[in-house]
């Protein structure tokens, strides 16, 4: 699933929607995993992990993404 954000502020994007459709194709098996992008991201990681069986973390950089992929 890709979706331009591009010009979001004028346009709107519902991201919670956005997030929990995303998080959906990972609990169903369509997707292995998902990167979600936003502003501070921190909104976007509490959305999707609203959704049952998703564990969305937030990263700014490769360090703390390497031990979070791991189980």
């Amino acid at each position: 699933m890709r979706r331009s954000t591009r010009g979001s502020r004028a346009g709107g994007v519902d991201y919670p929607s956005l997030c929990a459709a995303v998080s959906r194709r990972v609990t169903h098996e369509e997707a292995e995993l998902a990167i979600v992008l936003g502003g501070s991201g921190q909104g976007e990681m509490i959305a999707c992990n609203k959704i049952r069986g998703v564990r969305a973390g937030l990263a700014y950089s490769h360090f703390p993404v390497d031990p979070a992929g791991q189980q």
